[in-house]
């Protein structure tokens, strides 16, 4: 079953739902928090993090997925995405619960 995607337009910085840390900033995604799946920044077109965990959930190479579509291929409990449109720009955030 698809995880859902929440849609929403936002010029500040995104929080993970899950952690309630910054899923982006100055120094880039944060690797650390263990509810951060993605972040995909639309504006140049490439995922800025990718976490071990939805790696190995995959059955193919993320890079090769579309953002709009990824919902579909992501199997994890309580995962969400977050589609945020700046005014420039539309990015992707994936979370889940801690594993």
């Amino acid at each position: 079953m698809p995880i859902p995607i929440a849609r929403v337009h936002c010029r500040d910085q995104i929080f993970s739902p899950y952690s309630g840390l910054p899923a982006d900033g100055k120094g880039g995604p944060d690797k650390k928090d263990p509810t951060l799946l993605f972040v995909y920044h639309g504006d140049v077109g490439f995922y800025a993090y990718v976490s071990e965990r939805l790696k190995y959930s995959l059955n193919e190479d993320i890079q090769y997925l579309e953002p709009e579509n990824l919902h579909a291929s992501i199997d994890i409990d309580g995962g969400l995405i977050m589609e945020v449109e700046t005014d420039s720009t539309v990015n992707y955030y994936g979370f889940a619960p801690a594993a």
